[in-house]
């Protein structure tokens, strides 16, 4: 009873925490204790429930008898079955009352409902008189599961079956992706480290900084959407779209994703080695004079800027530092120029890093 009684509250105000108050009953918003007192609590309902139906005339509803199931509680729902008869009715009424005088814990009329099939007129009429309950309509749902007085068919499990095919599709697309992004780094379906860069940027469009690599539930999202489109053959089905013509990088993909991990500064230099433990020294391994950062091993680093100024110096293009995709955008007077310094500038990292 410590646990329960000893609660304090403090008001915050401004960004200022002001005083204490004790608390007069009940528990804090959020108290691990909550669900093990109410299971308690609701406890001694189910023990009322066993006593009246098997002290007073109660008869159990036709499908529920061979179990004697007259009730199922999940966290703060509660359905109760019986015949429908006023005086079984009249049981359940009874023992809910005598939960609630003796917890205080009343039963929310305006939430609830009372169902009635293969009921007599006079007697449907009665029920809901001496329950105050509004009668509801048959089927409901609970816990996402339709509640109906026959056989469950198709249509009534459909939104289940959705239900279920969603989350089994999410868990599939999640596989995926943990495969193409383990297959990334390392090359096969199977990786314990951390990735360099998240798996969320790498998705990202390549003028936001990413790969472009689309994730699998954006792939399975489009798929969808382009299906229903051909279901309902819209308009959409006679528009021509003309797209331009790009010139590709005559380039390797190695050296591009290269070139997009330097931009990103996400290669492992030795300086990030030797953070993590793994390098005795931070020194860069092509001069062996200053600390192996990005910016030193592609900007600052005697041997890369040889490579660097025999590169530019090939394409007769004199590039101020690396940091050149502004500067190309600027000064490149068609995409063939563009492409060409490109290619020039990716093979240099790449052969910089390979180095």
């Amino acid at each position: 009873m410590v646990c329960v009684q000893s609660q304090y509250y403090s008001l915050v105000l401004n960004g200022e925490s002001f005083g204490f108050f004790k608390g007069a009953k009940g528990l804090r918003q959020g108290d691990p204790l909550s669900p093990l007192l109410f299971t308690i609590a609701i406890e001694y309902l189910s023990r009322i429930l066993h006593y009246t139906t098997s002290i007073m005339p109660f008869r159990y509803h036709p499908l529920c008898g061979r179990l004697k199931l007259y009730h199922l509680m999940f966290a703060d729902d509660l359905l109760l079955f019986s015949k429908g008869d006023v005086q079984s009715i009249m049981v359940l009424l009874i023992s809910f009352a005598t939960f609630s005088k003796a917890t205080r814990l009343q039963m929310n009329t305006t939430k609830s409902n009372i169902y009635l099939n293969g009921v007599k007129n006079s007697v449907k009429d009665d029920i809901p008189l001496i329950s105050c309950f509004t009668e509801g309509t048959l089927p409901f749902r609970y816990l996402g599961v339709p509640i109906t007085a026959g056989r469950l068919n198709k249509k009534d499990s459909q939104a289940l079956i959705d239900k279920v095919a969603e989350r089994i599709r999410g868990f599939v697309l999640k596989a995926v992706d943990n495969i193409c992004r383990n297959f990334l780094w390392d090359g096969n379906s199977e990786c314990m480290r951390v990735p360099p860069v998240a798996w969320e940027k790498i998705c990202c469009p390549k003028s936001e900084g990413g790969l472009g690599i689309r994730d699998s539930k954006a792939r399975n999202t489009t798929a969808i959407r382009k299906l229903l489109v051909l279901k309902k053959k819209t308009a959409l089905s006679g528009t021509k779209c003309r797209l331009g013509s790009q010139m590709s990088l005559r380039l390797i993909k190695v050296t591009r994703f290269n070139s997009w991990m330097v931009a990103r500064n996400a290669l492992m230099v030795k300086h990030r080695l030797f953070d993590l433990g793994i390098s005795s020294d931070d020194l860069c391994l092509l001069c062996g004079l200053h600390t192996e950062t990005h910016n030193h091993l592609f900007q600052g680093c005697q041997y890369s800027n040889k490579i660097i100024a025999e590169t530019t110096a090939f394409i007769h293009l004199q590039v101020p530092s690396l940091k050149t995709l502004g500067w190309i955008q600027k000064r490149s007077r068609t995409s063939t120029e563009k492409d060409v310094v490109l290619c020039a500038l990716m093979n240099a990292h790449y052969s910089i890093w390979m180095r």
